[in-house]
Formats: structure tokens, sequence, C-alpha cells
């Protein structure tokens, strides 16, 4: 993982958003770079006599392959651990989930006129489903019935779904507590798993770098193998306009409710009950980092 930013002038250095290349070459002066971000190529080089290319290839960014995913923390020079930052314990957690097997299906980006705080807090409560989204998919979830872990800085919310009262009657030997849940995982600070059973949703959110009140969310849908993300697109279009319609038009809505709220002074404190603890760690956790620093 490299900063897309060429070392000559600072123009970007690719403007696809995807794709593959061999050579990644700067629009403004063609500057040539390879995958593994060394400069290759400069055009009348003879201007830049005594310049060392080697000390001109692209900023590489801390970068790791784990569960599946790849992690980058968009700091030249920092670290990365990401066992460490899940904690042995969710770490062990996740691979389970067999990740590193599932292929990537689809993606969509959303600029949110929304603080990522409020995003994020969105995912972990499962207070408001019998009634922000009673007609969307309130329907499929018990009301106001999970479990919660907290991981260090992370946490796992699990929803139960409404199948889950039709276990009651069966022998305990035969039931499968998975089909009847949803897991939202919180990956600190602002990246949310959620696993649905038959595909994993992966939300990243991020801050804009001017305006606190905005975000840059993209969602990610991975299914189980390429085999499947391909037999089953229909399924995908339907769930993925359900999950996108629910997001943008009622969890979205509400949150900028809710920051209007908070800049015209009509809400200084939040009140968390009991039944909303990942809501709690999450904003302890942030209150915990920030005065650390």
């Amino acid at each position: 993982a490299f900063t897309n930013v060429c070392r000559h002038r600072g123009s970007k250095v690719e403007t696809a958003e995807r794709g593959n290349r061999k050579l990644f070459v700067c629009p403004f002066h063609a500057w040539s770079y390879d995958g593994a971000g060394a400069l290759r190529a400069m055009p009348f080089a003879e201007g830049f006599c005594g310049m060392d290319r080697k000390d001109r290839g692209l900023n590489a960014l801390p970068v790791e392959e784990r569960h599946g995913l790849v992690w980058v923390v968009p700091t030249v020079g920092a670290r990365i651990d990401v066992a460490a930052h899940l904690g042995a314990e969710l770490d062990h957690v996740l691979t389970g989930w067999g990740l590193d097997g599932y292929v990537y299906e689809r993606h969509q980006k959303f600029d949110v006129p929304v603080n990522w705080k409020l995003l994020v807090d969105g995912f972990m409560e499962d207070y408001h489903l019998p009634i922000l989204h009673k007609d969307t998919i309130g329907p499929y979830f018990a009301p106001n019935l999970h479990t919660f872990a907290s991981y260090g800085l992370n946490a796992c919310m699990v929803a139960a779904r409404a199948n889950i009262t039709k276990l009651k009657e069966m022998p305990p030997e035969k039931v499968d507590l998975t089909r009847c849940a949803a897991a939202v995982y919180l990956l600190f600070p602002a990246s949310v798993l959620v696993w649905q059973n038959d595909h994993f949703e992966l939300w990243t959110i991020l801050p804009d770098r001017d305006d606190p009140l905005r975000s840059h969310v993209t969602a990610w849908l991975m299914a189980p193998s390429a085999e499947v993300a391909k037999a089953q697109k229909p399924l995908w279009d339907k769930n993925w306009k359900i999950l996108m319609d629910t997001v943008e038009r009622e969890d979205w809505i509400a949150s900028r409710d809710i920051q209007q709220s908070i800049a015209g002074g009509g809400q200084s404190h939040f009140v968390f009950g009991r039944n909303e603890p990942a809501l709690q760690h999450f904003h302890q956790q942030i209150a915990a980092v920030v005065a650390a620093r």
C-alpha cells in the first residue's frame, strides 16, 4: 500500500478506482512507479542528476493481510499489528469464520453528510429495529434481543432473528443458533463487519479530512465462494437493494436529524440504556483513546 502521491510534484499517480497495472504513471510529468512503489522511469532524467531514485519511490503505508481482509494504516511510518489490535480472543473468533475463503461480490461508495461516530452508532444497537425499520428489516428480527461481548477496543453484538422463537419446540441437539442470529463486529475505530448467515458485509467509515460533519462510506458484500457469488446474483441484487434502501432512507436520515439537533443546541448529552451496551463501549473507548493522546 502506498500514498497516491507522486514524489516529484505531488500529483495523484492513479485516478482509476480499481484495476491492475504493471506501472503507475503520473499524468503530470510521467514519472513511473512499479507495483513495489519503486521509481522506474522519468522523462529527461538528466535534469535530476545526483538524485537517487531509490529515495524517491512512493511512500509506503503499513499494510497487512489477515482474515481475508487487507488492513492499512493511512500514516507513513506507523506500525501495524492486526492480531494485537484485535486481541487474541477476537482474532480467534474471526479465524473461525473462515473469512479468507470468502470472495468479493460488490461494493458501493457513499458521501454522507454525517459525522462518522453517528454512522457507527447506527450499527451498534438493535433497539431501533422494530421502530425505525418497522416496514423494512424490522420484522426479520426479534425486538430488542441480543448478546454483547467486548474485545478491548473492539466489540461484537449478536442480534436475534425473528425465527429464534421457533426453536423452543425443537430438541436441543437439533438447534442451530447461528441460523437465528446476525453478528455485528465493531473493528475499532470505524469499520463494521456484519455476518448475515449466507454472506458478510463490511462497512468502512472514514471521516472527511476537512469537514467533521461528513463521512466517506464504503459498503462491501463478500460471498462464500466465486461459484456462489455468481449463481446467487439475483439474491444479492435483491438483498443489496433492501439493505441500501434501509440504510440510506432510514438510518442515515435519522443520523442527519440527530446531527442537526446537536448543532442547534437541542441535545448536549446522549442517554445509553442497559440495552445499548455496544454504544456504551464504543464511546467509552473513543473517550479513552482521545484522553491518552
